[in-house]
């Protein structure tokens, strides 16, 4: 028998992250468990769908190590409907029993301990420190991917690039939008890493993070959590060559008021989500219509370019944009069938690019 105590609060975020990974309809049972992995004063439940394995720490009273397994669906099920509390929960050879002063609660776990496939480990090649903007930018990039509709390419993942000076991260679409920002690293090894959106989202208030990686693995790892993932053998675009040379910005414009033309405009956006933009020397405006409404809302800018019109998609311009914060941004608008690239001179290492869609003849 192994016995553990637990705040029934404690156990509530690990829950939340383990259910990403645990499903009920999982081809092996057993992986609809949480391994328990006791040491004393502390308990590590780990969930796994064999593509990603997480690790989650808690501090616990627990007399003696050992390891036994609980059903998630189970314990997420009773720790929804209990108040914070004390938890006893002892395993047996059959089954978990979960007590409190209120009652007790059991339940036999799916398969053996046995039948558990083996764990993904944590890479321990190398270590390198993510700090906090490397892991916002990689956050923001999630805005940018792929949604699976493209073959191969990778775009269904966040590009984390290492260089011995530099680390980028990078996102695109395949189509229309292409997000990039760099940062000074003294990292030491060239690699071009492909981080699941999903991991990222797991990753989210977690500090102190660390990365490794080895040919098969990615792992990350706090205090807290680590979670190790299937490396993926694809290969992502060059993104670089999307982006034109020799393209400066011709055209500064407040992101806020962009955003908001841009809201208003997809009133009446029709089924492209298309908004044209006709330019002059001192303003924009823009435009969008369909077949029940028509807008026109005009914002100030400076443009020196010589492009008299182009029709963006406001959707993923907007979802651009979102991706910055700073007010002043450019746009390096050269040709109206051409890429359009974002830069902005508060936030250097961003670079980001849509592409116009074909005006209607």
């Amino acid at each position: 028998m192994k016995r553990i105590i637990i705040q029934s609060n404690d156990l509530k975020p690990a829950l939340s992250k383990l259910g990403q990974v645990i499903s009920t309809r999982a081809t092996q049972p057993v992986l609809q468990n949480i391994l328990c992995r006791v040491t004393p004063g502390q308990l590590e439940l780990i969930g796994t769908n064999t593509e990603t394995t997480i690790y989650y720490r808690l501090a616990c009273e627990a007399p003696e190590a050992g390891e036994f397994l609980l059903p998630y669906d189970f314990i997420h099920e009773l720790i929804a409907l209990k108040k914070n509390t004390p938890l006893e929960i002892e395993a047996f050879k059959t089954k978990v029993v979960v007590s409190d002063e209120a009652g007790s609660y059991d339940a036999k776990p799916y398969g053996k301990l046995e039948e558990l496939p083996k764990l993904q480990e944590l890479p321990k090649k190398l270590m390198i420190e993510i700090d906090k903007a490397v892991f916002e930018s990689m956050k923001t990039a999630v805005t940018t991917i792929g949604n699976g509709k493209i073959a191969g390419k990778g775009l269904t993942y966040v590009l984390l690039e290492l260089t011995d000076k530099k680390m980028v991260v990078a996102s695109s679409d395949g189509s229309y939008m292409v997000y990039s920002h760099e940062f000074t690293s003294a990292q030491t090894e060239n690699e071009s890493l492909l981080i699941n959106p999903k991991v990222i989202k797991l990753l989210e208030g977690e500090q102190d993070l660390k990365l490794s990686y080895h040919s098969k693995a990615i792992g990350f790892t706090s205090d807290r959590i680590t979670i190790v993932s299937t490396r993926s053998e694809e290969k992502y675009v060059n993104f670089r060559k999307i982006f034109p040379e020799a393209w400066p910005g011709n055209l500064k414009v407040n992101r806020n008021d962009l955003v908001e033309a841009l809201n208003i405009c997809s009133l009446a956006n029709d089924d492209l989500n298309s908004t044209l933009f006709t330019l002059t020397k001192d303003g924009v405006k823009l435009s969008a219509n369909n077949s029940s409404r028509n807008v026109k809302y005009g914002i100030k800018s400076t443009y020196t370019g010589s492009v008299e019109s182009v029709v963006l998609n406001s959707e993923k311009f907007l979802r651009l944009l979102s991706q910055l914060d700073q007010e002043e941004i450019e746009l390096a608008l050269h040709e109206p069938t051409k890429p359009i690239v974002i830069t902005c001179n508060e936030n250097e290492g961003y670079k980001g690019l849509i592409m116009p869609i074909a005006q209607k003849k």
